[in-house]
């Protein structure tokens, strides 16, 4: 009897059991899955956003935040800095529309500061001027007095991300400044622009911003990376999500003290993902299905609201990865993999530089061909940045910048002579990406058709091979051809 009993509880529970499971979905079982890509990599060249409470135009970080000169001025930049010692900071402003650029993280009612001074010896006026709207009109004296113009600018009229003010001056007077090999179109002297809700822009300057972004700290006792993320800031890294059947982020949050908003941005806007409250448990790995985006070239965006009870941190992420299943990733590795692979240091890259080539002709159809097939095929497949800034609006500084990593102030190039008639040379202590990449393994070799990049500036420093393809450095004349592999 009890034998039959024992078969009868035997079956029942197999019975039940089978209609329990039969029509579940099979789950996918995580361990199946294979790390592809450590997300934490994009957030160190990424970019850091936060609404920008004052601008000091006399420095490097204020020359960072100018933007390109009105054109129709034939002018170098939009202001030349100045920083004598004993005095504040200032710039010059070249050209009657000189401009310069405000982060904002999330919209809201604001005020305006702009402190500036007449830079010709005649009668001048000035209009500002929000992403493209007046705000404020204000005469100025001839005399080099400071005139201070407030402006409310409302929400409205901000945008999330990158603002443009600028100033439309009406007149310029061609002045020698520093020691610029021509006369400059001068406009006004700035001197100091503050950003900030109604009422606070005369406040005191605000205290350093906390640290944030990777950090390299230790993690269950060893070293590792890690991303920082102070209240009202938003860190952006740019991804190419695999063209896998199924593409899993996860990241551990190690500390979360205000509202994190997880998003991507694709080329038809932000797409949010998940608001994380303070409340989530920490440490905790989290996960999203990122899917239906598989195979686009998207920028992950971590967005940490204002901290309800303040604080330094707003979120701590400690570790981020991109998941595949480990099947498509075995059958999409190289095939060198089935073995030991061959001993590699890194991938190869290659950079194309086009001098004053219009952005707006990518991508065209002119007279009946694409302009740019090249470039458009290599955007297709790539992750492309709509919104770039050069460090400089001509080439000779931008190619410095490019090579070391500094501002044309700091390496030097600046023109072509001095004011002694001396060539131009980038500064001794300069950082060389090209000696940085031998010493790291990579072989270097430039080729070079325009005499702005040639190596009497110094630009040919690190390389092992550095082909001018030009007769004449001065004249422009044709070129040569390069002979080689």
């Amino acid at each position: 009897m009890r034998r039959v009993l024992l078969l009868v509880a035997l079956l029942t529970g197999a019975t039940l059991a089978w209609l329990l499971l039969r029509d579940r979905p099979a789950r996918p079982d995580l361990l199946l899955l294979a790390p592809h890509e450590n997300v934490l990599a994009a957030f160190i060249d990424g970019e850091l956003v936060r609404t920008t409470a004052v601008f000091d135009p006399g420095t490097l970080l204020g020359q960072s935040q100018t933007t390109e000169a009105d054109r129709r001025e034939g002018s170098l930049a939009s202001g030349v800095l100045s920083r004598l010692d004993g005095q504040p900071p200032y710039a010059w402003l070249v050209g009657e529309r000189p401009s310069f650029m405000l982060d904002v993280l999330e919209p809201a009612d604001r005020e305006l500061l702009v402190d500036l001074a007449n830079g010709t010896d005649g009668p001048q006026s000035v209009e500002v001027v929000f992403n493209g709207a007046t705000i404020a009109r204000q005469d100025l004296p001839r005399s080099a007095k400071l005139v201070s113009i407030t402006a409310a600018v409302p929400a409205a009229l901000q945008r999330r991300g990158r603002n443009v003010v600028e100033l439309r001056f009406a007149r310029t007077e061609a002045r020698q400044l520093l020691d610029e090999d021509r006369p400059l179109p001068l406009s006004g002297i700035l001197r100091h622009v503050a950003f900030a809700p109604p009422g606070q822009t005369r406040a005191p300057l605000p205290r350093p911003p906390a640290r944030a972004g990777i950090i390299q700290d230790t993690v269950e006792g060893r070293p590792a990376s890690v991303l920082l993320l102070p209240p009202e800031t938003e860190a952006r890294g740019a991804l190419q999500l695999p063209a896998a059947p199924r593409v899993t982020l996860r990241f551990s949050l190690d500390a979360l003290a205000a509202p994190l908003e997880v998003s991507l941005l694709l080329d038809d806007g932000r797409v949010p993902l998940r608001t994380l409250e303070p409340g989530t448990p920490t440490p905790s790995d989290l996960e999203f299905d990122l899917s239906p985006w598989a195979g686009k070239p998207a920028v992950l965006s971590l967005w940490a609201r204002a901290a309800p009870g303040g604080g330094e941190l707003a979120a701590r992420v400690s570790a981020a990865q991109l998941l595949v299943p480990q099947a498509w990733q075995a059958a999409h590795a190289p095939a060198e993999r089935g073995g030991l692979p061959p001993p590699r240091r890194q991938p190869s890259f290659l950079v194309i530089v086009l001098d004053a080539f219009a952005r707006r002709y990518a991508g065209r159809v002119v007279n009946g061909q694409l302009v740019t097939p090249a470039l458009d095929a290599l955007s297709a497949n790539g992750v492309t940045f709509a919104d770039a800034t050069a460090p400089a609006s001509y080439t000779l500084a931008s190619i410095g910048s490019l090579l070391t990593g500094q501002a044309p102030l700091t390496h030097g190039v600046l023109s072509t002579v001095d004011g002694e008639g001396h060539v131009r040379r980038l500064a001794p202590d300069a950082p060389l990406l090209a000696a940085e990449l031998r010493a790291r393994g990579w072989h270097t070799a430039a080729l070079l058709t325009n005499p702005n990049t040639g190596a009497r500036h110094g630009f040919g420093a690190g390389f092992e091979r550095y082909d001018e393809l030009w007769t004449d450095a001065d004249l422009f004349r044709p070129g040569r051809g390069v002979s080689g592999d």
